[in-house]
This record gives structure tokens, C-alpha cells and sequence, in this order.
């Protein structure tokens, strides 16, 4: 009888771990799947860079803000839930990975001040070095925004002047989308390397529709 017990209660776990582990492989699979279809973006270990070329990708004439399809192109970015609420960014905070050089739309509520996202000025202010993107312009929670990098490098410097708050401040509430990678930043999942925006005011050509639809 003992015995008998003791292989039930065996078989019952055993059950239950083959169960988990089935769910844990289809979450990796199903977010794969999402990030593959992006065309410039790649995913790697935190802290690898790459230095090979990306060829210039055709800037599309619709860009289909929250849409189902985000693949983190210009045309379907990721947004800003995807990160902080999604499968997207649960799966890289979990293998410890990035994702690098993608779209990330959503719009600017404020800035970090000091060097953790839990210190989110909603509102105009000094600082220079990041921005705060939320899924929504009257957001006032730092736990459904993402830390924006905006770097002093030559390749980052536009992207810095165009965007900063300090510089900026008629740029609050407004909807953009930036180009990064998808990484650790101020003790969360942000973005970094931060090296293109869409709308950019200095290009005449920025004459993209924006379909607008639910989160």
C-alpha cells in the first residue's frame, strides 16, 4: 500500500512538471515567433554588441500604431506595454537577453532623475540624458513607462537635441517613435543607443499616416 502511494504521489509530480515545462517552451517559441518577423532587429545576450552592417530598411508609408502585428519595424513597433507588461519584455528579462535595433513608439511623460526608473518626473525639467515613454499621455505611473536613453555620441547627439525635456519642453505628451535597442537601463527593461526618431521635425519627407488602434 505505501509503496502504491509513494508512486502516485511520484507520478502526480512528474505530471505537473512535464505540464510546466510544456508552458515554458511554448511562451519562449510564441515570443520568438513575435520578434522574428522584424527585419533589423536581433536578439542577444546582454552586453553583446555587434558591429556588422544593416542594410537601410525603405521607410514605410503607414505606421499602424498598437496594432496587432508589432514586429518592432517603423511600419508595426513594439510599444511601450510590450515591455513592461508583455510577453516581449517578460521573455528577455528572463534569459537575460536584448533586443537590439528596433521601433519603440509611445509618448514622452517626463524623465528619470538619478540612475533607477523609480524616479520618474512626470513633467519638464534639466535633465538631458533620458526620456520616459508611457502608452498613454496622462500616464502617472513609473511602473507602465520605460527610460529612454538619449546619449551624447556623434550617431546619438540628434536624436539627444531633438528629444530632451531641458531643450524640449513643448515635446511632452507627444507621441514618438525611437529607434534602440530594447536592454537593461536604470535597473529595468528600457531603451539605449537611441540613434533615430520618427517623427523627425528636420525631414521634410515625414509625411507618414498613423493608424491609431487600442492597446
Amino acid at each position: 500500500m505505501i509503496i502504491n502511494i509513494i508512486f502516485v504521489l511520484l507520478q502526480s509530480n512528474y505530471d505537473k512538471m512535464k505540464s510546466a515545462s510544456i508552458h515554458i517552451i511554448s511562451f519562449a517559441i510564441s515570443t520568438l515567433l513575435m520578434c522574428s518577423s522584424c527585419e533589423k532587429a536581433e536578439i542577444l545576450p546582454t552586453g553583446h554588441t555587434t558591429s556588422d552592417d544593416k542594410t537601410e530598411a525603405e521607410e514605410p508609408d503607414t505606421i499602424h500604431r498598437g496594432s496587432g502585428e508589432r514586429d518592432g519595424t517603423l511600419e508595426y513597433p513594439f510599444n511601450v506595454y510590450d515591455i513592461t507588461h508583455g510577453s516581449l519584455g517578460l521573455y528577455l528579462t528572463t534569459v537575460g537577453a536584448e533586443l537590439q535595433d528596433c521601433w519603440v513608439e509611445g509618448y514622452i511623460v517626463g524623465y528619470v532623475e538619478g540612475m533607477t526608473a523609480d524616479h520618474v518626473v512626470f513633467g519638464t525639467g534639466e535633465v538631458e540624458s533620458n526620456i520616459v515613454l508611457a502608452g498613454s499621455p496622462d500616464e502617472l505611473d513609473a511602473r507602465n513607462t520605460i527610460p529612454v536613453q538619449l546619449a551624447k555620441g556623434s550617431k546619438y547627439v540628434e536624436v539627444r537635441n531633438a528629444l530632451n525635456l531641458h531643450a524640449n519642453p513643448q515635446m511632452l505628451h507627444q507621441w514618438v517613435v525611437v529607434f534602440g535597442n530594447i536592454t537593461p537601463y536604470m535597473n529595468t527593461l528600457g531603451i539605449k543607443n537611441t540613434s533615430k526618431h520618427y517623427p523627425d521635425t528636420d525631414d521634410d519627407d515625414d509625411d507618414f499616416d498613423v493608424i491609431h488602434t487600442d492597446y
